[in-house]
């Protein structure tokens, strides 16, 4: 009885099996694999912002490799749903271009040219508008996914240029300062985090009239060429 109870369970896998994979259209496999920490621009980074206080955090690197966007905590919402077609997604990244300086709420956009998704912070409801219309051509070959914009992107710029002007004026050793379109933050490298040296620059941004919640640090040592 035994024998003929596993020849059931077997028989009745195998068709469960084949049920499936008529379901995904005869795959096997996806084709490609899911993200996961062993890729390099999935490795996870430290960095600190203000909520109050300093926070520390932690991502990947590139996390729009690596986060599905609706993990993503600064997630709004898509616009089309995706198929990849490389083709398609740099005719579609010409035409946004394009258009960027229309969008007064902009705030940054990065590209995963892998699954076709163009990422795009923007702020206003009116911006994501005319995106959607601008974009409407690509639907089902592009996928758009809208960020949560906090900052617009020229004000990012600004504060970046008047924080490299007072940088060397503190000994704060601030390493690097960038309008990061990844995150909708100016990014600051500082050769040392410490309690003090954040508290250091937080003065700084404040007599600087830079919003803190407005910039993220990380730990960037200098590089000495060579």
């Amino acid at each position: 009885m035994r024998r003929i109870s596993v020849v059931i369970v077997l028989v009745g896998v195998l068709i469960l099996g084949a049920i499936l994979i008529e379901k995904r259209g005869g795959e096997t496999a996806p084709e490609r694999p899911s993200f996961n920490t062993t890729r390099l621009e999935c490795m996870p980074v430290k960095y600190w912002v203000f909520e109050g206080r300093w926070v520390e955090k932690e991502e990947p690197r590139v996390w729009w490799y690596c986060i599905k966007p609706e993990e993503y905590e600064r997630f709004d919402g898509y616009a089309f749903k995706p198929t990849s077609n490389s083709t398609k997604l740099q005719e579609a990244l010409q035409k946004l271009n394009s258009m960027l300086s229309e969008l007064d709420s902009y705030g940054g956009m990065m590209i995963n040219e892998e699954t076709g998704t163009i990422f795009i912070y923007l702020i206003s409801e009116e911006d994501k508008k005319k995106v959607r219309e601008a974009l409407k051509e690509y639907e089902g070959k592009v996928n758009v996914v809208f960020l949560k914009g906090k900052y617009k992107f020229k004000d990012l710029e600004a504060w970046a240029k008047k924080l490299v002007n007072e940088s060397a004026q503190t000994g704060i050793e601030i390493t690097s300062i960038d309008a990061d379109e990844a995150h909708n933050t100016l990014t600051i490298g500082l050769a040392e985090v410490t309690d003090k040296k954040l508290e250091a620059l937080g003065k700084l941004l404040d007599k600087l009239g830079i919003p803190r919640g407005a910039v993220r640090v990380e730990r960037v040592v200098y590089v000495t060429p060579q």
